[in-house]
């Protein structure tokens, strides 16, 4: 098989990869894989959307300066970020719109976002390994592009494009107040200057003369090292966050719950470690029997929903009213109950 044919296969692979380890970071409420993939296709297209914005946006710079150089710097540095980040934005904003009954909590906006971001990552992937083909030596060539941007890189894009689920879900859970929706604005913000320095860093560290350092390239370096660690920092921190909400929603419903119902499969149901494991049908083997055999799997991810929607209902225009909540303790009670 010729590497053109082999580059959209490895590329492919690394990208649901990632995608299947950040699925697992959701512990609670686990999202289809339908709507997951809904949500990669959609990074896809906004992959060719992008590219579109970016050829208009340099015929413009070039029009504009008559600067080859200012070009490539400012397409690079300046158009990349914002055109890829709102073309992300646009992508998450129609998965939630077809996704609409599965958006539950902020970890679901998370999710998507980072799954629309790693569908695009496929796509930009798959294109630079393609270009590389274009080398004198197009095997190192090609080696070299996928040990450092696929392989190396991967889920970079995911990095950024989270802060787009927290932008939507602040619109969806602050519907009351005008001016805290203007705080949409930051995680947005947040994406673009992620992205921006990380192109940043790649420019300076290939500035100047192939084979040679330069001042340039030691402070681009620098520069990406610190980029890296805090856009991980800042990934792991907001799923963390979201992780701690969707944990909350599931202990106050099973307290709420204890009011009225104790038994075995009330705390099955309430701990969260089984939560994990009842994520597929291998894991949840390591779940002993005294877990599968009060509660059947599948029971899981439906506590688990009522569970979110308690706490924070995003689909739920009247808001977490009080007899929304009884609805939702009612249908638990059941749940647990097993009727």
């Amino acid at each position: 098989m010729s590497l053109g044919l082999l580059t959209p296969i490895t590329t492919l692979i690394a990208s649901l990869a990632v995608l299947y380890i950040i699925h697992w970071l959701d512990i609670v409420e686990r999202e289809p894989k339908k709507a997951l993939i809904t949500a990669f296709i959609s990074g896809i297209f906004t992959a060719a959307l992008a590219l579109g914005f970016a050829e208009i946006a340099s015929s413009t710079w070039l029009i504009a300066t008559g600067s080859r150089e200012w070009v490539n710097f400012a397409g690079s540095v300046i158009d990349a970020p914002i055109i890829e980040e709102l073309c992300k934005l646009v992508g998450l904003a129609a998965v939630v719109a077809i996704c609409r009954k599965n958006i539950n909590s902020l970890m679901d906006l998370v999710l998507y976002g980072s799954a629309v971001a790693i569908g695009f990552e496929f796509i930009e992937n798959t294109l630079y390994q393609w270009h590389a083909l274009q080398s004198t030596d197009a095997a190192q060539a090609w080696i070299q592009e996928f040990n450092y941007r696929t392989i190396g890189t991967a889920g970079t894009h995911a990095f950024f494009s989270a802060w787009n689920g927290l932008a939507i879900w602040l619109v969806m859970s602050l519907k009351q107040s005008k001016v805290k929706k203007i705080l949409c604005i930051v995680p947005i913000l947040i994406a673009i200057s992620l992205h921006s320095i990380n192109n940043l860093s790649a420019f300076l560290a290939n500035y100047g003369p192939a084979g040679e350092l330069v001042q340039a390239n030691y402070i681009g370096m620098l520069l990406g090292s610190i980029n890296t660690s805090v856009s991980v920092a800042g990934f792991l921190a907001l799923i963390g966050t979201a992780l701690v909400l969707d944990l909350f929603s599931l202990s106050k419903l099973s307290i709420d719950l204890q009011k009225g119902l104790d038994n075995q499969r009330l705390e099955v149901l309430a701990n969260p470690f089984y939560h994990l494991l009842a994520h597929a049908s291998w894991s949840w083997k390591l779940a002993g029997e005294t877990a599968a055999k009060e509660v059947q799997r599948k029971t899981f991810s439906q506590y688990a929903r009522l569970a979110v929607e308690y706490h924070i209902p995003l689909t739920n225009k009247a808001g977490n009213t009080g007899e929304k909540k009884r609805e939702i303790l009612t249908r638990a009670y059941n749940l647990v109950k097993g009727q």
